[in-house]
């Protein structure tokens, strides 16, 4: 009898406590007179008569009208959700653990010291970023002060993949991890290889970030070598993103401009040439939404490295000014800067 006192409800009984009172499972319950014979059998060990409590009799009576009432297939679709449910909170506790382990690995000081081997005696800050996806890791970016070399490092792991493996240990990770590296030197995207991501299993690259930034790449850049070729788009939003912190989106760039306001600036090309035009000023009203405060005269930049210029100045220029006034500051600096751009190419 005890060990039914376990499962007494006070609300409503679910088909999970019926099934625990009756100590069946869903698939039996498409023989419904074995139901009834258990039933019966229950009913009669723990009527008050025999020992038994009237509260018990009630409980064993629910449960058999929940049961009798209940499909297996129902209950084993239910039974499906909990396990996802269960699988879900497994899967995001593994992937706490594989963030934690490839952070306890990495130190940003190898990296940085790397860097500063090729660049003169610059020296390169870090800043760790959250990876917001469903693969556990994190990005790092290693700059000098003047955001004019950037080199971006984003380390992660297919959580499936991991919990096929387990962890690993050593050198040898059980699982692959998925590596990105690209820089921005003078403006221009830098790769590292004709690919910018790639997968290993390979612990060692944490210490050897000659695995990662090669250093025949290294020397190339900071000499100048990779900046002859000519300006393209993916340089032009490796800039924007990576030095002037802007968000794309794919077709749009919003340009921070301090306390909440954006300069919103999109791509288009015209007879082959990439333009950038102004789309306008807007202001963050709430945690996912941009409203326009400002609509300035409609004008584009042509793609090329002295554009970079232009957003750059006027960035700087309105990140100066503050409340409201920003507003017509940034109008005012969109104007000259066109009057400008119009005079240096002979408009």
């Amino acid at each position: 009898m005890g060990r039914f006192k376990q499962y007494l409800v006070e609300k409503t009984m679910s088909v999970d406590d019926a099934l625990k009172i009756f100590g069946i499972t869903s698939n039996q319950l498409s023989d419904k007179i074995a139901l009834k014979r258990k039933y019966r059998e229950l009913a009669m060990q723990n009527h008050p008569d025999k020992g038994g409590s009237e509260e018990l009799t009630k409980d064993i009576n629910n449960a058999y009208e929940i049961l009798s009432k209940a499909s297996a297939r129902d209950i084993e679709a239910k039974t499906n959700i909990q396990s996802w449910k269960e699988r879900d909170e497994q899967e995001k506790r593994m992937a706490e653990q594989v963030k934690q382990a490839l952070l306890s690995n990495f130190h940003p000081e190898i990296f940085t010291n790397y860097f500063e081997q090729f660049s003169n005696g610059t020296k390169f800050k870090y800043e760790i970023k959250e990876v917001k996806k469903s693969w556990p890791g994190f990005t790092v970016e290693f700059f000098t002060p003047d955001k004019d070399t950037v080199f971006s490092l984003r380390i992660s792991a297919d959580i499936r993949d991991v919990m096929s493996g387990g962890l690993g240990s050593g050198d040898q990770y059980s699982y692959n991890v998925f590596t990105e590296a690209y820089g921005l030197h003078k403006n221009k995207k830098q790769k590292m290889s004709k690919s910018d991501w790639g997968f290993t299993r390979d612990h060692s690259f944490f210490r050897k970030p000659e695995q990662i930034f090669p250093k025949k790449k290294m020397k190339d850049i900071f000499s100048g070598k990779t900046n002859k070729r000519k300006f393209a788009k993916r340089d032009m939003i490796t800039f924007l993103t990576k030095k002037l912190g802007a968000n794309w989106d794919g077709e749009w760039a919003e340009i921070p401009l301090g306390e909440d306001y954006y300069l919103m600036i999109f791509r288009s090309t015209f007879m082959r040439q990439g333009t950038w035009g102004i789309n306008g000023i807007y202001q963050q009203t709430s945690k996912y939404n941009k409203s326009r405060v400002s609509q300035p005269k409609y004008v584009s930049f042509m793609e090329e490295e002295s554009s970079t210029d232009i957003f750059e100045t006027i960035q700087k220029e309105a990140k100066k000014v503050k409340g409201d006034a920003k507003i017509k500051k940034t109008e005012q600096l969109i104007i000259q800067a066109y009057e400008a751009y119009k005079k240096s190419h002979g408009m």
